[in-house]
């Protein structure tokens, strides 16, 4: 059944977080036919990126066609009304498995009339991965996803030029939500810059360097410090809010029985009962003690920030020097520091590299937070949070053993030696190789940390 939303005179709610913040919203109150029943979620997807757009976003790639990269730029006024797009190559997937939630193309155009040297010619067309787009679980879940696809091109449109590191241009996005977001998934797609052949990409296996660590860390510290108790992102409700990131995670696992299930039957034959101890208990209480501080600060969060979404751009193409470019913008939320610098130490760096990375990479951020103004968040404070925020990161190991399932289960529901079930059980050994790696590093940090005695995650048989 369809849900319809019928504008009516607006509503101003206040209201309190977890973080002792108040937020002030005005809104339209939904109005719902009465034959329909409206889905219990913490926040709609937004109505007003419904509106179809002037050119539509591609569904698959073969919809990545000349004509259609012409009216996308000519809408965003990047080329001049009069030159067109006369070929592109074959569009060519970059992901290389680095990626699920969506694809990214090179596209690389021919145009009918010489340009400025300033406008491109090679672009990369990010858009949802059809063949994951069944792993959203219909109801709140899959209303979720279409707000997070949405989220990533609001934020090339809106915040992207606030970002206070590089970042790729966004040159069109697209947004068509469906008429029911928790039963179908919308089309979405960003087109952006191509940032070169010469970039440094560390696929979270071979781990980082301490150069590659230093950088990302310096560059995470400006974002965190640029959003650093910014009212207006606190109060954004195109962001995740912490019950819809909560949400996220639970569902990842297969909900909360599930997680526990898996913990006991899996993770104990591989890991101490302390450790798994925990990770149970951290993912059967998410609610109680993830996304939190020990102060009332907040900034920005990617949610999952890893080697897989930063790349390493060259400052200068004759020089030996690079700089981090944090990718995916999807799944951002405002919530206590320290999740991504946990997150990405955690997975980034091999078991053998967490003894001389871990805690280096702690103190570049936090040397580079104070240097780019933050001077009200102590380093006790910062290590107390890090702790807490690394079984965030222990997290992750629980959610691969229902993605691999699940997974697996959809690619069996094609036929033998069909594409579509090679590619599923591809990406579910992709899946099953990627996360149990990550469970491992998690480990070693825990250990090397010795983050028993977190802030909020309390287990009474070891605290």
């Amino acid at each position: 059944k369809h849900f319809y939303w019928i504008p009516i005179p607006t509503t101003t709610i206040t209201t309190t977080d977890d973080f002792g913040i108040t937020t002030t919203t005005t809104k339209t109150t939904p109005v719902i036919s009465s034959t329909t029943v409206a889905p219990a979620t913490p926040s709609a997807v937004s109505t007003e990126a419904s509106a179809t757009p002037k050119v539509r976003p591609p569904k698959r790639e073969d919809g990545i066609t000349a004509e259609w990269l012409t009216a996308a730029l000519h809408e965003r006024n990047t080329i001049p009304s009069d030159v067109v797009v006369t070929s592109i190559k074959p569009v060519k997937n970059l992901g290389g498995g680095r990626g699920f939630a969506n694809y990214s193309w090179l596209v690389d155009a021919t145009y009918s009339k010489p340009v400025n040297p300033d406008i491109p010619n090679q672009f990369v067309y990010k858009q949802l991965n059809q063949e994951f787009a069944p792993n959203w679980p219909v109801g709140p879940m899959r209303e979720l996803a279409n707000k997070s696809y949405t989220l990533e091109a609001w934020w090339y449109d809106n915040v992207r030029d606030q970002m206070p590191v590089p970042q790729p241009k966004g040159y069109w996005t697209g947004v068509e939500v469906p008429e029911n977001p928790t039963e179908d998934l919308g089309v979405y797609g960003v087109l952006m810059t191509y940032l070169g052949d010469d970039l440094k990409i560390t696929p979270m296996a071979g781990g980082n360097t301490l150069e590659e660590v230093k950088l990302a860390m310096e560059a995470l510290a400006k974002i965190s410090a640029r959003f650093w108790d910014d009212k207006a992102m606190i109060d954004n409700t195109k962001l995740l809010n912490r019950s819809e990131a909560i949400m996220l995670m639970e569902n990842f696992c297969g909900g909360t029985d599930a997680a526990a299930r898996y913990v006991d039957v899996e993770m104990r034959k591989e890991f101490p009962k302390k450790f798994c101890d925990f990770v149970k208990a951290g993912v059967t209480s998410m609610r109680d003690w993830n996304f939190k501080g020990v102060t009332k600060h907040v900034t920005i969060s990617s949610l999952d920030f890893r080697s897989d979404n930063c790349v390493f751009r060259k400052v200068h193409p004759k020089l030996d020097e690079y700089e981090a470019v944090i990718l995916d913008h999807q799944i951002w939320q405002v919530c206590a520091p320290m999740f991504d610098v946990a997150t990405y130490l955690s997975y980034s760096c091999t078991v053998e590299q967490q003894a001389t990375h871990l805690n280096a990479g702690l103190k570049w951020y936090y040397d580079a937070l104070v240097a780019a103004g933050v001077t009200n968040y102590s380093w006790e404070e910062c290590n107390q949070d890090f702790d807490n925020a690394l079984w965030h990161g222990a997290f992750w190991q629980v959610c691969g053993g229902h993605m691999v399932e699940s997974t697996r289960a959809g690619a069996m529901t094609h036929p033998e030696g069909s594409p579509e079930r090679k590619a599923g059980e591809e990406m579910a050994d992709t899946f099953l190789n990627l996360f149990m790696e990550m469970g491992k590093r998690a480990f070693a940090a825990i250990e090397i940390r010795d983050a028993y005695n977190p802030t909020f995650l309390k287990v009474p048989e070891h605290n």
